[in-house]
């Protein structure tokens, strides 16, 4: 007695096995997110000067818009954090000027705090939404903990929705 997998690579020895690997757990869409350490999370940013931060900011946001219902992450307000960020970094050296330089900076600046505080909100929304899809009780993640530790309490409230939830 052979399988359906076994008969086709009979055929053809070097075909790679036919199987669905995704998981699609549509009643808990938080097992869908990786359990990635707050802590790594944390050491990321630090060894990377903070780049990984925005990874972690626009990776998460793209999963969890794709399992929330009702609340979605604002990708704009990642787009316009990342770009503001290029700017404020690459600024000095294509910009000779000083007092022109001084001008784009609080500009970006003005760009990047609203925009970094939406970005870094809606996503808590929608974590929230996608955590209490299939959670027992309402979850709750907090926004003075969201506006002081962003990612790393996100990050810590995803892998304790997947522990619980596991």
């Amino acid at each position: 007695m052979t399988t359906e997998v076994t008969q086709v690579n009979e055929d053809n020895v070097f075909q790679a096995p036919q199987a669905e690997l995704t998981n699609n757990s549509t009643d808990k869409p938080i097992l869908e997110f990786p359990r990635f350490s707050a802590w790594w999370v944390a050491l990321l940013a630090i060894f990377t000067f903070g780049i990984y931060t925005f990874f972690w900011l626009y990776n998460r946001s793209v999963k969890a818009n794709a399992y929330s219902k009702q609340r979605k992450a604002v990708l704009p307000a990642v787009y316009a954090v990342i770009g503001s960020t290029l700017v404020m970094w690459f600024g000095p050296f294509l910009i000779a000027n000083e007092e022109t330089m001084s001008i784009v900076t609080i500009l970006t600046y003005l760009v990047y705090i609203p925009a970094w505080l939406v970005a870094i909100f809606s996503l808590r929304g929608a974590v929230r939404d996608v955590i209490n899809q299939s959670s027992d009780h309402e979850v709750h993640l907090g926004g003075v903990m969201t506006f002081f530790f962003s990612s790393i309490y996100i990050q810590y409230k995803i892998n304790e929705a997947i522990d619980t939830q596991s």
